[in-house]
């Protein structure tokens, strides 16, 4: 009998967690998730119809967006979001999302393609900038920033010596080329980053506070 007020216990505690974790989404966090998926989505779209730089390179907008969404709504949201996206969203739709990941030779390197090309770089640049605790320090967020895009990089440099090396062009070797590819794709959103992410999120901060105070809401990070 004992044992068994012990397990009815273990289970309502069980629930009571289970409850508790989804009760701590508010319904503005659960609509800003689906406004950050949304634009997350129409990026992608656009992106698709720019036409490429040199065969299999390509100005990624997504990667001007990341950081932006990541300062203004902080790391959890956007961090969430995407991972809701890279583990669900992209899966639904991988021709359009993922197309790259079905070139990959031999099921074995699928796994890690998609670790080094999609998820590391998404989730580090909607995840690291949005940890910085100053935003008024221009120079956290800077620095923040660029370790974002440090990993970004290095995660899709070593995605095309392991997968992609034998596409190399130009009479480059493996790593020279994909040094060279990888980073006219992921330092020239940097740039656009470094110059235009501060006073954008700024901006969209200020808005949002307005909003949220005008209605009642309590502004949080």
């Amino acid at each position: 009998m004992k044992k068994s007020n012990e397990n009815i216990e273990d289970i309502n505690i069980e629930n009571k967690e289970k409850k508790t974790f989804w009760f701590k989404f508010s319904i503005r966090e659960i609509v800003i998730c689906a406004l950050i998926l949304s634009m997350f989505i129409a990026a992608k779209s656009i992106n698709s119809l720019i036409p490429e730089l040199l065969p299999g390179i390509k100005f990624q907008l997504i990667y001007i967006l990341l950081p932006i969404i990541s300062l203004v709504f902080g790391w959890k949201i956007s961090g969430i979001t995407m991972s809701i996206y890279i583990f669900i969203i992209a899966w639904l739709a991988p021709t359009f999302f993922i197309h790259g990941i079905t070139y990959v030779k031999g099921a074995k390197f699928v796994f890690l393609e998609y670790l080094l090309d999609y998820a590391i770089p998404i989730l580090s640049l909607a995840i690291i900038p949005g940890l910085v605790l100053n935003f008024e320090n221009k120079l956290w967020v800077f620095l923040f920033i660029t370790l974002a895009f440090v990993i970004t990089f290095f995660s899709h440099f070593i995605a095309g010596i392991v997968m992609w090396g034998s596409y190399a062009q130009w009479g480059y070797g493996p790593v020279a080329y994909s040094a060279a590819a990888n980073s006219i794709i992921v330092w020239s959103a940097f740039g656009f980053s470094a110059v235009f992410a501060y006073p954008c999120v700024t901006r969209i901060r200020i808005a949002i506070s307005n909003v949220f105070v005008q209605k009642g809401y309590e502004v949080e990070r």
